[in-house]
């Protein structure tokens, strides 16, 4: 039960943050299209951070499906990245296929401004090395 509960402590921090940076692009009338890119590239990161993914996607459900080449992809990057003690370039380079379907998606439509494919993927790495460092602790301390 507190596995689970450490595991959505995280995503409800990802989620929050990522309320208030939507809000914020909307304050800021930024264009639909960006907002969406900013959101595919944060929730990408998200959905490969889940641990319960690999069991998905190895299930005969997925076996032909787009989330898997994803996760294959990933697993595969995540193998090479491994070797490298570099955080920031491993943080780079994982934005790079977000970055590439982004770019990909801005061919085929000709709008949109995909380097927000790029700040998701940093406010998505930003978040979760800060959701490492909020210390937490259940249950509350009831002594106030």
């Amino acid at each position: 039960m507190l596995k689970n509960f450490k595991i959505d402590r995280n995503y409800f921090y990802h989620l929050i943050l990522f309320i208030f940076i939507y809000l914020f692009l909307s304050v800021l009338d930024v264009a639909l299209l960006n907002k969406l890119f900013f959101s595919i590239a944060y929730f990408w990161h998200t959905l490969l951070r889940h641990p319960n993914i690999q069991v998905k996607v190895e299930s005969k459900r997925y076996r032909y499906s787009f989330i898997r080449y994803i996760f294959v992809m990933d697993c595969y990057l995540q193998n090479t990245l491994n070797k490298n003690k570099n955080i920031y370039l491993v943080m780079i380079l994982r934005a790079c296929p977000v970055f590439g379907f982004v770019l990909a998606l801005y061919f085929i439509g000709d709008m949109g401004n995909p380097f927000y494919s790029i700040v998701g993927s940093v406010v998505f790495e930003a978040v979760a090395i800060g959701a490492q460092k909020i210390p937490f602790k259940w249950p509350p301390d009831q002594s106030m």
